[in-house]
This record gives structure tokens, C-alpha cells and sequence, in this order.
């Protein structure tokens, strides 16, 4: 899936929920629910401020790394996505 037609799944919350499930990593799920409860943001908020903050703050290495992946995944939008999240959200 196309990365910005995967960012549009983002405006109804199921969808959203459902598209971070589909990454595979339940974690992810997790860091993405606790960011938006201390944030005070919807499920889909919180991707899309993950999203924003990691093209915004990311250095040379993540973008070469997210590059790097997106060039070898099978989904591009969904692997750009989860190497965002994960770079961008916090652990506990």
C-alpha cells in the first residue's frame, strides 16, 4: 500500500487500530495506545504525531535506515510506517 493512502486510514479510528495491528508488532500497539493517553490524543492522532515527529527530528541514520527498508519490504507504506513508529515512540 501507498504510504499516504496508509496515512489516510488514519482518520477513523478502527482503521487505524487495525493498521498498526497489521505490522505485526503488538508492541507497537501498546506505544501507540500510551501516547495518546498521556497525550490526550485519538489512536489515529497519535500515529500521525509519531509520523510528524520522526520526519521532523529524524537524523541522516534513520532516514537512511527507514530508505533502506522501504526498498526491501514487500509494502513499502506499511514497512515505512512501522520503522517511523518504531524510531519515533518512546519505551517504557
Amino acid at each position: 500500500m501507498l504510504f499516504g493512502a496508509l496515512l489516510d486510514k488514519l482518520n477513523d479510528e478502527t482503521l487505524a487500530v487495525e493498521t498498526v495491528i497489521s505490522l505485526g508488532d503488538l508492541g507497537l500497539l501498546m506505544r501507540v495506545e500510551k501516547l495518546a493517553a498521556d497525550n490526550d490524543l485519538g489512536f489515529g492522532e497519535a500515529v500521525t504525531h509519531a509520523v510528524r515527529n520522526f520526519t521532523a527530528n529524524a537524523d541522516a541514520d534513520h532516514w537512511v535506515q527507514l530508505m533502506s527498508t522501504v526498498n526491501r519490504a514487500e509494502d513499502p507504506g506499511a514497512a515505512a510506517l512501522k520503522q517511523m513508529l518504531l524510531v519515533t515512540l518512546p519505551r517504557d
